[in-house]
């Protein structure tokens, strides 16, 4: 409820009640992290490791600051004790996978991707990001792949018939891709990412992006997506112009990317 004083005053209670459980000491931490104390969140998670020994959590929380300080060997660590504390911890295989995509260490990352779908094999985030990975450094057929097998083990998820069908757009045709936005959709009629590239891709059969009579964009729509609907599209696009719609679609991929990775690694 935003009262961060009184928040710490019952952390420190439930310290004192019982100092071995880890819940408290790291969710002590966890709050201190997103008030930008991070000494301080660091010396509780120290005293999580002192009084209740490894703990996955608290292993990967800490490796997450090391990696964000720029210390990826002492990250790399953190991680591996992780992953010994629990080795069905999917949340840590994919986080170390994460350093190692962002070194370019990609046969490490890929090693790591694997062994996140082995921990937990229905997982829909480690499908995803593992398939997005492949098809950004080029094995597009086993980026899809992948996305496809993930789509199978959850066929109720959105977001992996979005990356796959943005991945047919970019790769393949346009028109599987509008299949694969309109079953995503479907899935899911409150996704606004599917919504406006599924509508940019329609558009590009049209006359002019804007309030034509079967557009999207000319339907009631809520403020957020209006929002979003005006920061793609100021003012109306003579379709002549392909490559400024391409342009600006291939702009918003990449930002949605962006997006579903951060609320991922959240």
């Amino acid at each position: 409820m935003g009262n961060i004083r009184r928040a710490r005053e019952l952390f420190d209670a439930a310290t004192v009640a019982d100092k071995r459980h880890i819940a408290a000491w790291h969710g002590w931490a966890v709050l201190e992290l997103k008030q930008g104390n991070v000494k301080k969140a660091r010396h509780l998670l120290a005293k999580g490791l002192k009084f209740c020994g490894g703990n996955e959590y608290v292993y990967q929380t800490l490796a997450l600051l090391e990696a964000k300080a720029n210390r990826y060997e002492q990250a790399r660590y953190l991680f591996r004790q992780a992953t010994k504390c629990n080795p069905k911890s999917c949340a840590s295989w994919l986080a170390w996978a994460q350093l190692e995509v962002q070194q370019e260490n990609n046969r490490a990352a890929r090693l790591l991707f694997e062994k996140a779908v082995q921990a937990s094999p229905k997982n829909r985030f480690a499908w995803h990001v593992w398939g997005v990975f492949e098809a950004n450094i080029g094995n597009v057929d086993m980026g899809r792949k992948l996305l496809k097998i993930g789509h199978a083990l959850n066929p109720r998820d959105p977001v992996l018939l979005q990356s796959l069908a943005l991945l047919e757009y970019k790769h393949s045709t346009a028109n599987l891709a509008r299949v694969l936005f309109r079953r995503a959709s479907e899935l899911d009629p409150r996704h606004q990412p599917v919504w406006i590239v599924r509508n940019l891709l329609s558009s590009l059969n049209s006359i002019t992006i804007g309030r034509s009579k079967n557009s999207f964009l000319s339907r009631p729509v809520t403020r957020s997506y209006a929002k979003a609907r005006n920061n793609l599209v100021s003012k109306p696009v003579v379709m002549s112009d392909e490559k400024t719609l391409t342009a600006k679609l291939e702009a918003f991929m990449e930002q949605m990317a962006t997006r579903q990775q951060a609320l991922e690694e959240q």
